[in-house]
C-alpha cells in the first residue's frame, strides 16, 4: 500500500478506488447508473475484479458517503447476496422476486448486519478522512479498523 501523503487529494474518488483496490487485491472501478428509489449506489463482483455503481444523481457529501459505503462491502467481506431473501434480492439487484416467501429472519438479520457494518466503516472513514488523521498512516482505510 502506497502512503497517503503520496495522494495530492486522499478525499478523492481516484484515491479511496485506489486503496480499495489494494485493500483487496482486485481492481475496482466506479461507473454511474440510475438507481430504483431507496438505493444509492451497490458493488457487482465481475471477473475483472469489482465496480462500483453509484446513482449519477448523488453529489456531494452523499456521494462520497456512499462511495466509502460500498467500499466498505468490499472490504468487510460482504461479496455475494447469497442466502439474501427474494425481495431483498430484488431490491439490491433489479431482478424480479422469484418467491414471495423466502424472507426468512436469519437472513433479513444478515443482511441489516452488512449494511451496518458498511454505514460504520462509512462513517469512520469520512470522520478520520475530514479530521485529517489520514496524513500520518499507510493506508486511507487501513486505519479504519485500527
Amino acid at each position: 500500500m502506497g502512503e497517503l501523503s503520496d495522494v495530492a487529494d486522499p478525499a478523492s474518488e481516484a484515491a479511496i478506488l485506489a486503496a480499495a483496490a489494494d485493500l483487496v487485491g482486485d481492481p475496482v472501478t466506479l461507473e454511474e447508473a440510475p438507481q430504483p428509489t431507496g438505493r444509492y449506489g451497490m458493488v457487482i463482483r465481475t471477473k475483472h475484479g469489482h465496480v462500483i455503481v453509484l446513482d449519477p444523481e448523488l453529489t456531494g457529501d452523499l456521494r462520497f458517503h456512499t462511495l466509502l459505503h460500498e467500499v466498505g462491502h468490499l472490504v468487510l467481506g460482504h461479496h455475494d447476496l447469497q442466502g439474501t431473501p427474494d425481495r431483498l434480492a430484488a431490491l439490491l439487484t433489479g431482478r424480479p422476486v422469484v418467491s414471495e416467501t423466502s424472507c426468512a429472519v436469519p437472513a433479513f438479520r444478515e443482511l441489516a448486519q452488512r449494511e451496518n457494518e458498511a454505514e460504520q466503516f462509512a462513517s469512520t472513514v469520512t470522520r478520520r478522512l475530514r479530521r485529517g488523521l489520514t496524513n500520518r498512516h499507510l493506508s486511507r482505510l487501513d486505519e479504519a479498523f485500527g
